[in-house]
């Protein structure tokens, strides 16, 4: 994985690269640009658990940040967006 973007700063986002994360599905999202375009782009979903589960072995101190600024991620129904340009897609068999 490489790191993704977001408003986390650089080194909690860093501690993303190298995780193995289960893909659940595809959602398509709009975001607007600079020049107020909406742009659609798929996000590949994490179940969030998990997600923190395995960063948790790479980076304690990024899942505290997580923890203290983003408590809401921590919900069990909670799932992470991650963009196709982060992620390399290792086949299951």
């Amino acid at each position: 994985m490489k790191m993704p973007p977001g408003k986390a700063p650089k080194k909690v986002r860093k501690a993303w690269i190298g995780c193995l994360l289960p893909v659940v599905d595809i959602i398509k999202v709009g975001d607007e640009t600079r020049t107020g375009k909406n742009v659609r782009r798929n996000l590949y979903r994490v179940p969030a658990d998990k997600a923190f589960g395995l960063l948790a072995r790479h980076d304690l101190e990024a899942v505290d940040w997580w923890k203290k600024n983003k408590p809401q991620a921590f919900k069990y129904w909670q799932t992470l967006g991650f963009p196709k340009s982060c992620l390399r897609f290792i086949p299951v068999v």
